[in-house]
């Protein structure tokens, strides 16, 4: 099994580069199927999940013989969680940043939207 390629992709919106893990089906390159189409699968968190994701998509898809389509996986490394999967800034009663980094998931979605939904 193919593991994919790292690459760096740098963000504007966030100002900082990122890694990004990309996994191409076996039959990605195959002309014979041009005109198929393929799902694809963003993973959250690559560094920790993505291996365990095409394991887990590639003995679904069982080389065909099941309902499950193969996919294209897109994995994005994290950087700072808080910041990026928080849709606000978290505040405590008192007016305290519980989490000082939090509330960039505007920023965050606005970064995999133009890097990714064209």
């Amino acid at each position: 099994m193919v593991i994919g390629k790292k690459n760096q992709l740098f963000s504007h919106v966030l100002k900082e580069e990122r890694t990004i893990w990309i996994h191409l089906p076996e039959r990605y390159d195959d002309t014979s199927k041009e005109n198929e189409h393929c799902p694809v699968i963003y993973v959250l968190d690559a560094e920790l999940n993505f291996l365990t994701t095409m394991g887990v998509q590639a003995a679904l898809y069982r080389g065909g013989r099941s309902h499950i389509p193969d996919a294209i996986l897109i994995g994005i490394q994290n950087t700072d969680r808080t910041r990026d999967l928080t849709p606000m800034p978290a505040i405590s009663k008192r007016g305290q940043a519980t989490l000082e980094n939090s509330g960039g998931g505007e920023q965050f979605t606005s970064f995999w939207r133009k890097s990714y939904c064209r």
